[in-house]
């Protein structure tokens, strides 16, 4: 039984077999604010192919946003979507009894060829109070989290937010599975990724690996020939890092992170450090600093600053006040603050 709370996946667009990372095998899976963007050239294949297997089970899937196969990176549009390719009893004998049971509720799915349920008796399905919508023009401007104030925020049930929402640690450090604290919310940030400098650096000094080439045609299919892989691709590359790398995948700016408030007297000093990735400080236009209420909002901007000024010192008077920075990229326009991304500064 899988139970996940808050998770973003993705295929890779071109990928040989669409539904990878979709083969949702028994003995039952419960997906909740759950993520799903899916780009491939493959149409014959979807978002969530078989999704039961194995004797009795149940499989929920609430509050969730699923892309049926828009890439932002390619364009690429009509994959099916595939709520249930449904096998009676085992994987092993499919003809034996069993009972399976499938049920998509307050869906956010976008882009489907075709929205299909393929059930096998004796199998039960439900969708219900699911939406045709683009999420990228509703909330989901970066595939972690949910814009603040945007529709998917309250379009699931009882007015809950749809897809994910990864913004802090959750987990005691050195806790497994079951260990008292291992699911205790932290509060701790989780953007910027943690040491991404030095895994990065480490990654980089990584010896290339020679080995068989897959000929892309299935599992287990390889061809004869031998090819390279490189450490250094993706998020290792030099000019990115791994909060870059994931955060720009949709197309937006890399958000302003780290921002450091102290108060001396009547004075707040805002403080912040430029992201880690060449590619986001090169395009780097301008800083614009916001303050707002004690609350994270009603924010102004009070200071527009250069790509190479990191500090302002602002005079609000007394109260408290919030803080939060917001970077112009040069070709993807401002940077959204994450949820409850901001710091607070109190003046006597």
């Amino acid at each position: 039984m899988l139970s996940i709370d808050c998770k973003t996946v993705g295929t890779n667009a071109g990928a040989a077999t669409p539904s990878q990372i979709n083969v949702m095998q028994g003995p039952g899976y419960h997906l909740r604010h759950t993520t799903v963007m899916a780009g491939t050239e493959d149409d014959t294949g979807g978002v969530l192919g078989q999704l039961a297997r194995d004797g009795d089970q149940l499989n929920e899937y609430v509050n969730g946003i699923f892309d049926g196969g828009y890439s932002r990176e390619n364009g690429l549009t009509g994959l099916r979507l595939d709520l249930g390719i449904m096998f009676e009893g085992s994987s092993t004998d499919p003809s034996a009894p069993g009972s399976i049971s499938l049920s998509m509720q307050h869906a956010a799915i976008y882009n489907p060829l075709s929205i299909d349920l393929i059930p096998s008796s004796p199998s039960s399905e439900e969708i219900s109070d699911t939406t045709l919508i683009n999420p990228y023009e509703n909330g989901l401007s970066y595939g972690p989290w949910i814009d603040e104030g945007s529709f998917l925020t309250t379009n699931g049930e009882t007015s809950d937010q749809q897809g994910a929402q990864i913004l802090t640690f959750k987990g005691k450090s050195g806790k497994f599975y079951g260990e008292t604290g291992y699911n205790t919310e932290t509060n701790i940030r989780c953007w910027p990724v943690p040491q991404e400098r030095e895994k990065g650096a480490w990654a980089r000094n990584v010896a290339d690996y020679t080995g068989v080439e897959r000929d892309g045609t299935g599992r287990g299919n390889y061809t004869a020939g031998t090819a390279t892989l490189s450490a250094t691709r993706g998020s290792t590359e030099l000019d990115q890092s791994t909060t870059s790398y994931i955060l720009r995948k949709l197309g937006n700016a890399t958000p302003q992170f780290s921002e450091i408030v102290t108060v001396s007297g009547v004075n707040v000093s805002i403080a912040w450090q430029p992201l880690e990735a060449t590619i986001d400080r090169d395009q780097t236009v301008k800083y614009l600093v916001y303050r707002g209420d004690s609350n994270g909002a009603n924010g102004a901007v009070i200071a527009t600053l250069t790509p190479t000024e990191f500090n302002y010192i602002d005079t609000p008077g007394s109260g408290t006040h919030s803080y939060w920075i917001v970077r112009r990229d040069t070709t993807r326009g401002f940077s959204l603050r994450p949820p409850g991304y901001y710091s607070l500064g109190v003046v006597a």
